[in-house]
């Protein structure tokens, strides 16, 4: 039987959608979620004074929560830590290995973005990682399951509530600087290989502007900040797109 060979633009595009797919599963349950005073923002894109563009799936903004949520739609069985660079994939069908940037980083850098756009310490932002396929075999409170979304948010618990005038204030900030209407997720990433190249080639920290080294870590040498860990940043050496969607 003759072998089918996919060029990577197809198994780009491939990626993409099954990314989408999901990302529609988890807004259907967010969708079910929204009551009167909540609101509820797709596909947001922020820039922050550094230069980062930020490509954050899901804001939901309730009064019992604010929550910043990145979906993954992988297939497998799931390894991966807090602080891990990268998580692990084992298809236990095809027996591929494969590996993924740590979800839980990504998401901190969309929060940071979030924290330092409504600078103001009186709203609390929970990052949470949805994964609709897989099965996990992660340790962290903040990852789960599509199954368990609508619970886990439902479920929350905070006091005091945020008032329909604060989800009202936080909404209006987020949309007034969305530039998901003027930028296209191929612009997007062109810039982000192009702020890669830049911080490969200066060898300078985005962050805190300190020089970048390059260590050895379990799975492969990467770039990181030189004041770590005072300043946590990292990057690996391979690494062709720091806002991968899948």
């Amino acid at each position: 039987m003759e072998q089918i060979k996919y060029s990577s633009r197809e198994i780009k595009d491939s990626r993409t959608r099954h990314g989408r797919q999901g990302e529609e599963k988890v807004k259907a349950v967010l969708n079910s979620l929204l009551k009167e005073g909540d609101a509820l923002i797709n596909d947001l894109i922020l820039k922050k004074d550094d230069g980062y563009y930020h490509q954050i799936d899901h804001v939901l903004l309730r009064s019992n929560g604010l929550f910043c949520i990145e979906t993954k739609n992988y297939a497998g069985n799931i390894y991966g830590k807090y602080d891990d660079s990268r998580w692990v994939i084992h298809n236990p069908y095809t027996r591929n290995v494969s590996n993924i940037l740590n979800p839980l980083r990504q998401n901190y850098c969309h929060l940071m973005a979030i924290k330092e756009l409504i600078n103001n310490s009186s709203y609390y932002f929970e990052g949470l990682i949805v994964f609709t396929r897989g099965e996990l075999n992660v340790l962290a409170e903040s990852v789960i399951k599509i199954k368990d979304l609508f619970d886990y948010i439902s479920n929350k618990k905070i006091y005091p509530l945020y008032t329909p005038n604060d989800i009202k204030l936080i909404y209006d900030i987020l949309k007034k600087n969305d530039l998901s209407k003027t930028i296209s997720p191929e612009e997007l990433a062109k810039k982000a290989k192009e702020r890669i190249k830049d911080i490969k080639s200066s060898m300078i920290c985005p962050r805190c502007k300190a020089p970048l080294v390059i260590k050895a870590g379990r799975r492969g040498p990467f770039y990181s900040c030189s004041r770590y860990p005072k300043c946590n940043f990292s990057m690996d050496l391979d690494e062709d797109n720091m806002h991968k969607k899948r």
